[in-house]
């Protein structure tokens, strides 16, 4: 056991506690102390991801009631002597099982191809050398040391962090990088304020640290996370609960049907074999067996088309769970926005600007108006005082600039590279630097004095309270002049809309030095120049506000989940289009009952300083509701609530390996709009395999009525179970496919989600199906006696019967291209793919009959223009009739919305 797990609080205690209750010091661990407890402890690293072996993926493709029906059917096939029919669905549950294998495989590898590794190494002190070693031989008592660009290699109660900070943001959610220090805290302070501890997996981003390993693998905040992940049992899929529905309603259905059969034909006084032949005809008319195969080969489709608007799916179910969602619950930071602090305002005592994404504009009287040169000595002064007073640094990595050092000093920088007032290597020559006086949590601020040219100017930057009160002097677009009282009011009124709005807020000011100053610091910061206020935010993403439009007009609520500050998760939710007039923390979170926060739920939509507990309490209880909720986010500490949700969706980019590992989507470009994309294929996917199940199903009941009349009239089987498996596999099979061709209804993102538990069939559909079936059941039937009657044999009666099945079905799909408009409006060539799956049916059937070697194995005959002649006009009622019910409803559907 990890001795953090013996006392996790480690920041309760003092320095010299720490290193007694470890057996520790400031030196480290001796080597043979280190073997020890590596034995002890194990090595510092997390379990590998949960990721299913390959058996089990290809062994998951099977675990279907509807496999288990066909398996049973193709079982009773072999007991009868019947083996090629049983050759035939052993091979569709082979196609099916196959086909969903390699889809989910290659989703697995494409994941692994994402990971970025947790640090490889770390610094570590032991019997007082520093030496690198592979952080996975880390023990509780070592010593490591940090510095700006590390990764934090395990949990450390820090001993010695002047001017430390670190980026917590894939941990805690919070966006800005945290202070950190030494200091012994009181008892109950949160996670995300515990400045005394540096988290395993987060990054240095200023300064230099030492601290001592008080938890490693599995006993780090990341390691926790991640196992509470991993506790969490996944909810069956919308997908996999209706497809299981139906495949129960199916059983039942052939089960009784059969039964049917054989206590007919036993009154009868027919013979058993025929009896048993018969009623397996029926089984299989009733069982749909391309079902399998055509979801999973649709649902893979449904797969690359998501991939190409940047959404990986790793399991095959998520396409259609996608469709079906009506919450979504994303992190802020990352997700909504882009991870990166950003300077978005300054404002000077004369003037305000907005700062865009490559240009600099003035705001206020003259609102959007952009600048055509540089403004005056204000704003230039004001970029290069900020630029200077900072220790970070930029460097350009594919088009994008990359930051080394604190997020907030890089966001002036990469805002002064961006709107023209400096280039990447402008003033960061060190040898023009003087004097540095460094930033500390009591200061508050930090000023570098610069030589150039002769000329030594003192520049710093702050909390703007602190700065100010430096200042005696500020410079506007006249030049500089005396504060007074005026000038006091009017910079406190723009400090205080800035923080009104989610704001960081930075001050900046300068003095030019004379021979006659000292470098003494009070000398320095004294008498200064006040040059403005920089605003900074982690912004949100440009096309995050359409998006966000996008999915509340589609009937989906969105909720904001952050460990960021409630002022910032509010500025940010009113820039994305989200009502924010009120939030709660986590601390508000834990006075409430289950019931209080349910209620809530529906009036809030905003929740910062939330933990991981909360995150997954929050789904729970939305789930509970009914909701079917998709859960965003890159961080260790969205997993929880990613393994819980009806889909996890996790970030590509940014997003963490025990994030990406516990979530069923993932986005490879970290852009929320890309949820929306994926909820409209996820909703063309969910209306497509709804208009091929009841396709399917019209044409099966067909089938069905179609033997059952024969059975009842006590003529000969209108159709042989081979034949039947013939239309089902080589005729249904390619036309259900083309059907997961089509195109989005054009108010697929203008309707509420389905419920939870809608049903793939509803009462209406299975009235229409009923219609349909018995007029295909009954012609084919009409045309089987006829044929009888006129004299012809049996196996050209059937011939004519099968032929009249498939023709019709073939028509009737037509009738399934949309579920609520007609055929004019869809457009008959708009789904070339399903026209070439109808013309390929009917030539394919066309061979099975003409061929000899096809025609003797399925038992048929030719048949001449007269016989073709009759199919077709027994085929154009179905497409009439379909075509006015739904015109009809379109029509009133029309007045209803007028």
């Amino acid at each position: 056991m990890s001795p953090r797990t013996e006392h996790p609080d480690w920041y309760l205690l003092g320095i010299k506690d720490v290193l007694d209750r470890l057996g520790s010091s400031q030196n480290g661990l001796d080597q043979q102390e280190v073997e020890r407890r590596q034995a002890q402890y194990g090595p510092n690293s997390l379990p590998d991801d949960d990721v299913d072996s390959m058996w089990t993926v290809l062994l998951q493709q099977f675990r279907s009631p509807l496999i288990y029906v066909l398996v049973f059917a193709a079982v009773l096939s072999l007991v009868v002597g019947e083996f090629t029919d049983a050759a035939v669905i052993v091979a569709i549950v082979l196609l099916n099982g196959g086909v969903g294998f390699v889809q989910e495989w290659r989703a697995n590898d494409a994941i692994a191809s994402l990971k970025q590794m947790l640090s490889p190494s770390a610094r570590v002190r032991r019997v007082g050398v520093e030496s690198q070693i592979d952080a996975g031989e880390l023990v509780p008592g070592d010593v490591c040391v940090l510095e700006v660009g590390d990764r934090v290699p395990a949990d450390l109660r820090l001993i010695n962090a002047p001017n430390f900070k670190t980026d917590e943001s894939m941990l805690t959610g919070e966006s800005e990088a945290v202070t950190k220090s030494a200091e012994q805290l009181p008892q109950g302070t949160p996670l995300h304020e515990r400045s005394n501890l540096a988290f395993m997996g987060t990054n240095c981003v200023e300064g230099r640290a030492t601290g001592v390993v008080v938890g490693t693998g599995v006993a780090t905040e990341f390691g926790l996370i991640g196992q509470l992940a991993q506790s969490i049992s996944r909810e069956k899929s919308a997908l996999r609960a209706r497809l299981e529905v139906l495949a129960r309603q199916l059983g039942l259905l052939a089960l009784g049907a059969a039964l049917l059969v054989v206590a007919i034909g036993l009154l009868q006084q027919r013979e058993v074999l025929e009896v048993v032949l018969t009623s397996i005809s029926l089984a299989v008319a009733a069982i749909p067996e391309g079902l399998p195969a055509v979801v999973t080969i649709s649902l893979a489709l449904g797969v690359r088309q998501m991939a190409r608007r940047h959404v990986l799916v790793r399991r095959l179910a998520a396409v259609e769970s996608l469709g079906s969602i009506d919450v979504i619950a994303s992190d802020k930071t990352g997700t909504f926005t882009t991870n990166r602090m950003t300077v978005t305002q300054i404002a000077t005592l004369t003037s305000d600007y907005e700062i865009s994404e490559d240009s600099i504009a003035l705001v206020g009287n003259n609102r959007g108006a952009e600048l055509d040169e540089k403004p005056s000595a204000e704003l230039s002064q004001f970029f290069e005082s900020a630029v200077r007073s900072s220790n970070a640094y930029v460097r350009e990595v594919d088009s994008e600039f990359e930051v080394v050092g604190d997020p907030t000093e890089g966001a002036l920088i990469v805002g002064a590279i961006k709107t023209g007032f400096s280039e990447p290597g402008d003033f960061g020559d060190s040898s023009q630097t003087v004097l540095e006086i460094p930033f500390d949590s009591d200061r508050m601020r930090m000023t570098v004095v610069s030589d150039v040219e002769g000329q030594r100017v003192a520049h710093s930057k702050g909390a703007p309270e602190v700065i100010l009160d430096l200042c005696s002097h500020i410079q506007t677009t006249e030049g500089i002049v005396e504060f007074d009282e005026t000038i006091q009011t009017e910079i406190g009124d723009k400090l205080e809309r800035l923080s009104s709005n989610g704001l960081r807020t930075l001050a900046v000011a300068r003095r030019v030095l004379t021979d006659g100053n000292s470098l003494d610091d009070q000398d320095v910061e004294s008498d200064m120049t006040f040059l403005g206020i920089a605003g900074i935010m982690d912004p949100p993403r440009q096309e995050v506000p359409a998006a966000v439009e996008a999915a509340h007009a589609a009937g989906i609520k969105v909720y904001m989940l952050t460990g960021d500050a409630v002022a910032t998760a509010r500025a940010i939710a009113s820039r994305i289009g989200m009502s924010a007039g009120r939030a709660l923390t986590g601390l508000d979170l834990r006075d409430m009952d289950d019931t209080q926060l349910s209620e809530e739920l529906s009036r809030v939509n905003v929740f910062a300083r939330v933990t991981p507990e909360d995150k997954l309490r929050i789904v729970s209880l939305l789930q509970d509701r009914g909701s079917r909720v998709a859960v965003t986010g890159d961080g260790v500490n969205d997993a929880p609530a990613l393994q819980k949700a009806d889909v996890g969706i996790a970030m590509g980019r940014r997003g963490t390996d025990v994030s990406r590992a516990a979530a069923d989507t993932v986005l490879v470009d970290d852009n929320f709009a890309s949820i929306v994309a994926g909820i409209e294929e996820g909703r063309r996917q969910s209306d497509n395999l709804r208009k091929f199940v009841r396709y399917m199903l019209s044409s099966n009941i067909g089938e069905v009525v179609a033997v059952v009349i024969s059975v009842i009239s006590g003529s000969a089987l209108i159709l042989l179970p081979v034949q039947i498996l013939w239309m089902n596999l080589v005729t249904d099979g390619p036309t259900g496919l083309a059907l997961s061709a089509e195109k989005s209804e054009k108010d697929s993102m203008l309707r509420t989600p389905d419920q939870s538990d809608a049903s793939i069939l509803d009462s209406l559909s299975v009235s229409v199906l009923l219609i349909i079936g018995l007029y295909i059941g009954g012609v084919a039937f009409l045309l089987f006696r006829a044929e009888l009657n006129g004299g012809a044999t049996e196996e050209q009666a059937r011939t004519m019967a099968l032929t009249a099945l498939i023709v019709m079905q073939k028509v009737n799909v037509f009738n399934f291209r949309s579920l609520r408009s007609p055929l004019f409006r869809t457009g008959l060539f708009s789904n070339r793919t399903l026209i070439v799956a109808v013309i390929g049916a009917v030539l394919v059937h066309l061979s099975a009959i003409y061929v000899p070697a096809i025609s003797s194995l399925l038992g048929l005959e030719a048949l001449d223009l007269y016989h073709w002649g009759l199919v077709l006009a027994s085929a154009v009622p179905l497409l009439i009739g379909g075509e006015l019910i739904k015109y009809l409803h379109a029509t009133k559907s029309d007045v209803a919305t007028t």
